[in-house]
């Protein structure tokens, strides 16, 4: 009663009881919650009725397990000390070599560049997610192993970004895993293995790509000889500009992860006249059925993937519903990997 209109979040997650947990199999004890996420438009004073799918948790295998957009300003600006963590969520070695690690963007969710309904074929699509940007992890196959229950982060510049902007509460990136590359003008480090720019180019100061704030990241399988369908519908009516985006088969894709802007940032936004309202469905739920709106570019915290216990041997199991909404919350960033 009394809601006001407009498009609302909802979430619920069903978190099982010790004795409803002990009447599943052993193999099946490590799924301790469902949960599930959808989003409706209310018009009182009518009443509004939407049924959310609750979802068991999958283990999988290769999960994003973290992403870390904070990109203070004003006063300062600082905005090359993003990252994004994988997880190996699974009982068994893992090999990186080759996996690609993409990104939509934010014309393909929001309007932006006008209606939602002129990118709808492309956000429901589940024969794959319509990429961006996408990069692959170096290695000839069995070169960068990910034991289960452990981490690797992916730093837009692996270096100590808390030295470089003390003043803006970075972290320290400089032993990173894995980091993007742009040109001769970007910093490397030659310590830390560089991603292959498979369908991503540089930005304006040649480095790579801070992450973004209303768009989709997601892992899948390498690509191989594999190809990728391309289209230009994403169109700016008003200058011409376009946007070129890459599908990755389903049949490859591991995991995906939706993440908006929080409710603060969207206020923040229309009252400078940069109204961003976001698409629904934001994917196809074959991908992910409910985003997160936990973008705020102002705290230094990371939005970090839940966690449903560790097992008998310690390795943690991470929560993997597909419902971005209920999977991630906010914590300290690099809990999992660097800092441990």
């Amino acid at each position: 009663d009394d809601l006001l209109e407009g498009r609302y979040a909802l979430s619920v997650e069903r978190v099982l009881t010790v004795d409803e947990i002990d009447r599943l199999s052993a193999s099946e004890r490590w799924s301790t919650a469902f949960a599930g996420g959808r989003e409706v438009v209310v018009s009182p004073p009518g009443v509004t009725n939407a049924a959310i799918s609750l979802v068991a948790p999958r283990r999988g295998s290769l999960v994003i397990s973290e992403i870390f957009p904070y990109r203070p300003g004003p006063p300062i600006f600082y905005s090359f000390g993003n990252y994004l963590e994988v997880y190996n969520n699974s009982d068994s070695t893992v090999y990186l070599d080759g996996m690609v690690l993409f990104r939509t963007n934010v014309q393909l969710h929001t309007d932006i560049w006008g209606s939602c309904s002129r990118t709808a074929p492309l956000r429901t699509d589940s024969t794959g997610v319509w990429a961006k940007l996408l990069y692959a992890f170096p290695g000839a196959g069995r070169d960068f192993a990910i034991a289960p229950g452990t981490a690797k982060v992916i730093a837009m510049d692996a270096m100590n970004h808390a030295a470089a902007s003390p003043m803006t509460a970075q972290v320290d990136l400089s032993k990173a895993d894995f980091e993007e590359y742009g040109t001769d003008a970007d910093i490397d480090n030659p310590f830390v293995p560089n991603l292959t720019r498979v369908r991503a180019g540089t930005q304006g100061l040649g480095r790579g790509w801070p992450l973004e704030g209303a768009i989709s990241y997601g892992v899948a399988l390498p690509l191989g000889s594999t190809p990728l369908d391309s289209t230009e519908s994403l169109t700016r009516a008003s200058d011409g500009l376009s946007t070129v985006l890459y599908r990755v088969p389903a049949s490859h894709v591991l995991d995906v992860v939706s993440f908006a802007y929080t409710p603060e940032v969207l206020v923040r936004l229309a009252e400078t006249g940069s109204v961003l309202n976001s698409c629904a469905p934001w994917l196809s739920g074959m991908f992910d059925r409910s985003v997160g709106y936990l973008v705020d570019f102002i705290e230094p915290r990371a939005i970090t993937r839940r966690s449903l216990g560790r097992t008998s041997d310690g390795r943690e199991i991470l929560q993997r519903t597909q419902s971005s909404a209920r999977d991630f919350e906010f914590a300290i960033p690099l809990r999992r990997s660097l800092q441990r």
